[in-house]
């Protein structure tokens, strides 16, 4: 048997993974099955890369036996912690494992027959596993490249101070060095105020465009300071987040796993395997919105054109978010009054910006109330669908922050990602989510606030600006 690396197809333009298995008659070998599994779905489409993907491969029997090792495993060495979803027959999906590694995995499907010999398969599984520093290695990148950028900015203000001392004229270079005082303390809304050049009957000279030229630089060192400011406050309220929504329900499966590694009762374990795959599920939440925001999914390119009927959008979110609403005894009410409604988008784009907004709307809704969905078409043919809740409102000092990413995370407490409990925050990403799809689509979201709740609305063409031939 034959198991390649997962490689990029160049020629079918995605990443894949093929294994080749012998068949066997009456101890004869009667032919070859060669088996390719797509990972496009689960590494994205990296068409800009070209090569092997730095990631092991191994193929595990129902058991959790490894059959094929790409780390070098022995084929007598079991997959640890082989319980759980990973274990399940027929199910496939993510999991962090104790010793840092990312593990993806999925059940292997061979045909029934080949020619007209019935075919007797075992129960394999495919898994792919990276270490998880690989996947964090673009936030250390952006941590060193904000250093980098911040060690530059204070040798250029340095520069700057020492050629103001070295100019003559005391009085105007005693101002400028003042200026750049201020500035080298942090002071970026310092000006040097040019009153003087217009009380000077030799008018201005070259100290004076040297004081204009400092102004417009610290305009610029001000305005790219607010930028690596901002980016700094992403990256740490990312930090804070990530680490408390990842850090919960992998300090607990740990701990359960540790804790029921000699116990006996099968009644415990059952209901300790059962807790703990909903916080892998809570996990998968978490890694799933932030791979929506990931480069590759927000450029036209990975957008997939079809008609979408905005009824069977709305039933599909409806199931998804009712069951959330039920239990907190919630009405989750529709108002569509044109039943043949429908656009061209990306179906799943769409949906998952939907149900952002109706998830949102359920965790700010007090227990017993209503969320209305409603639908119009507006001029300029496009289509409206507003969600309105019933909650305390926006504060206004969070209107223009509450679609950048990891907004309110100063309070990492208030955060609990895969809950629906009254006001619970995510991880700040849904409404990111919900703007960069839109834009996508050619459309764009607003929001109203007052005390009697929020409502955000998502408007839609209902061609897109450019068709994708694709």
């Amino acid at each position: 048997m034959i198991v390649s690396q997962a490689a990029f197809d160049a020629s079918a333009g995605v990443w894949s993974v093929s294994l080749c298995i012998p068949v066997r008659h009456d101890g004869k070998l009667v032919g070859i099955m060669k088996a390719v599994h797509d990972l496009s779905g689960w590494i994205g489409a990296r068409q800009s890369f070209v090569g092997e993907l730095p990631a092991s491969v191994m193929l595990v029997r129902a058991d959790g036996r490894i059959i094929y090792g790409g780390r070098g495993e022995p084929l007598t060495e079991t997959v640890h912690y082989w319980r759980g979803r990973i274990a399940e027959p027929t199910t496939g999906g993510w999991r962090v494992t104790e010793d840092g590694h990312i593990q993806a995995y999925v059940p292997i499907k061979l045909p029934e027959r080949v020619g007209r010999l019935p075919v007797t398969t075992p129960s394999w599984k495919l898994v792919l596993e990276i270490p998880r520093s690989e996947a964090l290695a673009a936030v250390y990148r952006l941590s060193f490249w904000m250093l980098g950028i911040g060690l530059v900015i204070i040798f250029v203000i340095f520069l700057v101070g020492l050629m103001l001392v070295n100019r003559s004229v005391i009085r105007r270079i005693r101002r400028l060095g003042r200026a750049v005082q201020s500035v080298a303390w942090g002071n970026l809304d310092h000006r040097i105020e040019l009153d003087w050049a217009g009380r000077r009957l030799l008018g201005t000279d070259e100290i004076d465009d040297l004081a204009r030229d400092f102004n417009a630089m610290v305009e610029q060192v001000q305005h790219s300071h607010e930028e690596l400011r901002a980016a700094n406050m992403l990256r740490t309220n990312f930090i804070q987040i990530a680490g408390h929504e990842l850090r919960t329900p992998v300090s607990y499966i740990v701990a359960m796993a540790r804790m029921l590694e000699h116990n006996p009762d099968p009644e415990r374990l059952a209901r300790a395997v059962q807790a703990m795959g909903a916080k892998g599920e809570r996990l998968n939440e978490i890694i799933q919105a932030i791979f929506k925001l990931s480069p590759q999914q927000t450029t036209r390119s990975a957008m997939v054109y079809s008609d979408v009927p905005i009824r069977e959008l709305l039933e599909e979110v409806y199931a998804d978010c009712s069951p959330f609403a039920e239990t907190r005894h919630q009405r989750l009410l529709i108002d569509l009054k044109e039943g043949g409604l429908s656009v061209r988008g990306d179906r799943s784009k769409l949906r998952d910006a939907l149900e952002n907004l109706v998830m949102n709307a359920i965790k700010f809704t007090p227990d017993g109330g209503a969320i209305h969905v409603r639908v119009n078409r507006e001029l300029g043919e496009y289509v409206s669908i507003a969600v309105q809740d019933q909650g305390p409102g926006i504060p206004e000092a969070d209107m223009p922050h509450i679609f950048e990413p990891f907004f309110g995370g100063q309070d990492v407490l208030k955060h609990s990602t895969g809950s629906v409990e009254y006001r619970k925050q995510g991880m700040g990403l849904g409404l990111t989510i919900v703007r960069q799809f839109m834009e996508l689509h050619g459309g764009a979201v607003r929001v109203a606030s007052s005390p009697e709740g929020a409502t955000f609305t998502i408007t839609i063409p209902l061609e897109p600006p450019t068709e994708k031939s694709d």
